[in-house]
């Protein structure tokens, strides 16, 4: 059963908020109540000094305070860094990979490839085939375009989805950009672009007669970004 995780967050941060509040204030009491006692003490023992009507007592304690802030800053910052350590290494255990495997017209031809992009001629749409290249599936996918939302599923590490696109011919030689959104097995989200132009060019016909036609660019998706925290528990 998946289950929300947010809860547990907020309260595994206030518990640790808590416990290092309460040690750095035995850090700041435990001088006070030696200063205290000696004080008690001193009203019934001349020969014990009062620390609180000493001057180095609390230039002792004014260095005192400055070494135990340094030194929680310190073990508040290895804190920190070893759960961001801990939570990369989480977030890339069988992570996913998403990448253009082939493209083709809605017919069915193979578009050719130059370099970094696919070349549809002679139409504004195409379907494009997506590998995970990853080690694990990527769950819940959903692609973004112009504020329409597509949903695939998951998909297995080697396995291939299609997703189609049109492009409007108003939008020719602007480069639009579909946003691929999918989680791994433990939940944490990850974002990839895949982005294509609209290409406006002129064909002849009958020697003279010209017509406007367009070719599709479809560019190799981007970078593999992750782009927040784990959502969801996948642990039943």
């Amino acid at each position: 059963m998946k289950k929300k995780t947010n809860d547990k967050r907020d309260s595994a941060f206030f518990a640790r908020r808590e416990y290092l509040t309460k040690f750095a204030a035995v850090f700041v009491a435990f001088p006070l109540f030696l200063g205290s006692v000696s004080s008690i003490i001193s009203q019934f023992d001349s020969s014990v000094i009062n620390l609180f009507e000493s001057l180095d007592f609390w230039l002792a304690y004014m260095a005192y305070m400055v070494a135990a802030f340094l030194g929680m800053a310190t073990l508040i910052n290895g804190f920190i860094e070893r759960k961001l350590q801990q939570e990369n290494e989480a977030a890339n255990t069988k992570c996913p990979y998403l990448e253009i495997s082939s493209t083709t017209t809605a017919e069915g031809k193979s578009a050719d490839f130059y370099g970094n992009h696919y070349v549809v001629s002679t139409t504004n749409s195409a379907v494009i085939v997506i590998k995970n290249w990853g080690e694990g599936p990527a769950n819940e996918i959903t692609a973004i375009c112009d504020s329409t939302k597509i949903e695939f599923g998951s998909l297995r590490a080697g396995d291939e989805l299609r997703i189609p696109i049109c492009a409007k011919p108003e939008n020719a030689g602007k480069r639009i950009c579909t946003h691929i959104r999918y989680k791994n097995i433990l939940g944490y989200p990850y974002l990839q672009k895949l982005e294509y132009v609209l290409v406006p060019k002129q064909i002849e016909i009958n020697d003279h007669l010209q017509e406007i036609n367009y070719d599709l660019h479809i560019y190799n998706m981007g970078y593999q970004e992750r782009i927040g925290e784990v959502t969801l528990d996948y642990k039943t």
